[in-house]
């Protein structure tokens, strides 16, 4: 991506935004989103290297993932000259708007949390709450989150405490991964992906069809210690999980560093990688799917300015579940799921540059 914008403008553009009252998880997300934007023209070009990247190799998939990271890369470049002139105001918005998408989507693909519609009314509780403390570790998010859940009685009378808790959660550990690798530039750490899982699925035990329920603060940021399947797929010994997830966050580290220096970096295969090398190990005993949705939308919000809603319809959450069984069976690489993460960031892309016109 060529340096077309200034990112001295983008930072003057941001303090029109009126953030008087917006919450303290509204601040931190409104600052990963600006930053990402702010860095974004200076940090390398945004480049396709398909002798390199497991795309599918079918001549016409190769053509489309081509086409479709051209456009893609043409709105980055549309939006950063946009909002290099006026206020972010619409640009924080529409991100805030596929986030909740994104969540929700998430959410649906393991068939957990509220409806699209509940969803979004809990979501605009959420970015508008005003309780003044701080945030900043996990713990704080606990209280935050919990603070927030109090309130949501009245709003949303008819639902379970526990699907709005899925909901709150997740909004939760999406802006604190955010928050620290996007706004404090922090590298992927298994302490970092650790907090966020334990901020996931703070209050929320894990079901289990023939045992019973494992209570939240026995598997939440913990590494599983039993053996875990997904259809035909065996996941990594429990044993090995440790020294899996060390060489997950020092591959993912290097990856991102050697793209960085060497100027060019697709943000969506890397994106997709991650999430489907993490989805093998399934770490955790309970929310693995998501935190990989999690780290894949962290990674395009840094690299790409956005966050890609990933099953939220029912045909997508289809495709989604299948090309994720593909991988786990067949170990046919994380081409298909680039691919897949591809198309959805191309569509939101698109989405933002016509809000932001």
């Amino acid at each position: 991506m060529s340096q077309q914008s200034n990112p001295k403008s983008i930072e003057r553009a941001s303090s029109d935004a009126n953030i008087a009252n917006l919450s303290p998880l509204s601040l931190r997300l409104t600052a990963s989103i600006l930053r990402a934007w702010t860095l974004l023209p200076a940090k390398l070009n945004l480049k396709i290297q398909p002798s390199i990247i497991d795309y599918p190799k079918a001549a016409s998939e190769e053509q489309t993932a081509t086409g479709l990271f051209n456009i893609a890369i043409s709105c980055i470049l549309l939006i950063q000259n946009i909002i290099s002139k006026s206020a972010t105001a619409k640009l924080e918005a529409a991100i805030k708007d596929q986030i909740t998408l994104a969540v929700f989507g998430s959410n649906f693909v393991e068939q957990v949390g509220l409806p699209r519609n509940e969803t979004i009314q809990l979501y605009q509780l959420v970015f508008s709450n005003n309780v003044s403390f701080d945030i900043s570790t996990p713990s704080e998010y606990h209280a935050r989150l919990e603070n927030i859940l109090q309130n949501t009685d009245e709003l949303l009378r008819d639902t379970e405490l526990r699907d709005r808790r899925e909901v709150i959660n997740h909004a939760g550990a999406f802006i604190y991964m955010a928050d620290r690798v996007v706004n404090h530039s922090e590298s992927f750490s298994e302490k970092l992906i650790r907090d966020t899982h334990k901020i996931l699925v703070w209050g929320i035990d894990a079901i289990h069809h023939n045992a019973p329920a494992t209570p939240y603060k026995q598997y939440g940021g913990f590494y599983r210690s039993v053996h875990v399947a997904a259809g035909n797929c065996n996941f990594i010994n429990p044993k090995f999980v440790g020294v899996a997830m060390k060489r997950f966050v020092e591959d993912l580290k290097n990856k991102l560093a050697a793209a960085e220096n060497a100027g060019a970096l697709d943000p969506f295969f890397f994106a997709a990688d991650a999430c489907g090398e993490f989805v093998n190990i399934h770490p955790f005993l309970d929310g693995n799917g998501r935190t990989c949705r999690l780290i894949l939308n962290t990674i395009l919000l840094k690299y790409a300015g956005i966050v890609a809603p990933i099953g939220e319809q029912g045909e997508e959450r289809k495709n989604y579940l299948e090309i994720a069984k593909r991988r786990g069976e067949d170990e046919c690489g994380n081409g298909e799921l680039a691919l897949y993460t591809l198309g959805e960031s191309h569509q939101m892309l698109k989405s933002v540059k016509d809000k932001v016109h």
